[in-house]
């Protein structure tokens, strides 16, 4: 298997795949992947299709936990964020009258 990315203002052009497919077969690999932030062009996408490059269309703002691709007609996210919590606990002991006995605030 061959990998290979582009990351670009336009699409893969059918050059650029056809040259992929001659490096696939010059490896004697099963296929390829193609990842780009564009996709590819009518020609590029036919020559893929034929050659078995599967195409993956990874967002330009991706990072290794927060992204958006598309790959074999999914869409696939990650997502990750930051959460703190704090708590406080506060202990209030009355007597049977409501007085307040004891008041005991924790962190």
């Amino acid at each position: 298997m061959m990998l290979t990315a582009q990351s670009s203002w336009s699409n893969v052009t059918q050059e650029t795949i056809a040259g992929l497919a001659y490096r696939i077969k010059d490896l004697r690999a099963t296929g390829g992947i193609v990842v780009t932030t564009i996709g590819l062009q009518t020609g590029a996408s036919l020559v893929a299709t034929h050659e078995d490059i599967i195409t993956v269309i990874l967002d330009q703002n991706s990072t290794t936990a927060d992204y958006m691709m598309r790959f074999l007609n999914k869409v696939c996210l990650g997502l990750e964020d930051r959460l703190h919590l704090t708590d406080a606990l506060t202990i209030t002991v009355t007597d049977r009258d409501g007085n307040i006995i004891e008041n005991d605030v924790g962190r």
